[in-house]
């Protein structure tokens, strides 16, 4: 027994190791450490529920490794093989946590593929995150139900347009998690929150709400996502007719970017193109044909689109 629990103790610090890489999007660097903890867990006194936990933790970060590096459509059959197995682990164990954490994180897959989906099969992203956001109740993990509930507004946000929809899982999430501590999940929730309010053309709300998350993310310290922040930020100020402020906070953003995942620098170019469309045309050619070729680079299907969109749109002009 007693080394059973120094080998669980072992396995829980592999997974402290990896989340930090994780909070860095050095997924190959985290994935890496739970390999090496899952020798452990094959030792004769390694726990089967140690093992199921690192397959989802695995999954979880092979799901973000994919999506921002532009590979998920290659793994995804991988990983519903994996989750579902996990899944069933849980359930014959009657492990009631990881059955929460196997359905999140299939919902979380299901949801970034929907990005890249020849066809976008909706439902059973919801239908995991549902489940998931039950199996956290019942476990008590409130941060659980908050993560399953803003992933089901992100849908109807993003995929199947529901604002009002959007808005109520959104601030259920936040209650959920207010005054926990929970700084980066709630830069998440309080951004959304804040493009809502910007769609909608309440644009002393979105700075409030948009200018909390970039708070959170300066003082969490969390670098690798804080360029986003920054470009929202600059967009609401740019509404605001703040030009200058939301240039220097554009500028902030592409200095941050070198440090982040290439796809977030392709984010930082294409806002520069979105400020300068108007004002400068030829600039914001330049800068549409700068983040088109980093999206060729990285291989990004979508920004590629995205990009050539803009710069035939912009082409009789410059």
């Amino acid at each position: 027994m007693a080394i059973r629990t120094q080998l669980h103790d072992l396995v829980s610090e592999h997974l402290r190791l990896a989340e930090s890489y994780r909070y860095l999007a050095r997924h190959a660097d985290a994935i890496r450490v739970l390999d090496g903890a899952r020798t452990l867990t094959q030792l004769p006194d390694g726990s089967p529920a140690d093992t199921n936990l690192l397959n989802i933790k695995s999954a979880e970060l092979r799901t973000e490794g994919g999506w921002l590096h532009n590979r998920l459509d290659q793994e995804l059959a991988e990983l519903e093989v994996i989750l579902n197995a996990a899944r069933q682990d849980a359930d014959q164990r009657g492990d009631k946590s990881q059955i929460a954490m196997a359905m999140m994180a299939l919902g979380r897959l299901y949801y970034f593929y929907l990005f890249v989906a020849a066809t976008q099969e909706i439902d059973r992203a919801e239908i995991c995150l549902i489940e998931a956001h039950q199996r956290f109740a019942e476990v008590g993990d409130g941060a659980g139900q908050a993560d399953a509930l803003f992933f089901r507004g992100l849908i109807y946000q993003i995929f199947q347009p529901n604002p009002e929809r959007a808005m109520s899982l959104f601030r259920q999430a936040l209650e959920l998690i207010e005054g926990q501590g929970l700084d980066v999940l709630k830069s998440y929730i309080v951004r959304h929150i804040g493009f809502l309010h910007l769609n909608a053309g309440e644009l002393d709300a979105a700075r409030d709400y948009l200018g909390q998350s970039l708070a959170l993310r300066e003082s969490a310290d969390f670098r690798v996502f804080l360029p986003m922040a920054q470009i929202a930020f600059a967009e609401v100020l740019a509404q605001q007719g703040e030009q200058a402020q939301a240039l220097d906070y554009l500028q902030q953003a592409l200095t941050v970017a070198q440090e982040a995942p290439d796809n977030r620098l392709v984010m930082v170019l294409m806002a520069f193109g979105e400020h300068y469309e108007k004002s400068d045309p030829m600039q914001a050619y330049h800068y549409y044909e700068q983040a088109r070729d980093m999206a060729r680079t990285i291989g990004s299907a979508r920004f590629l689109a995205m990009t050539e969109a803009k710069l035939k749109e912009l082409k009789p002009q410059a």
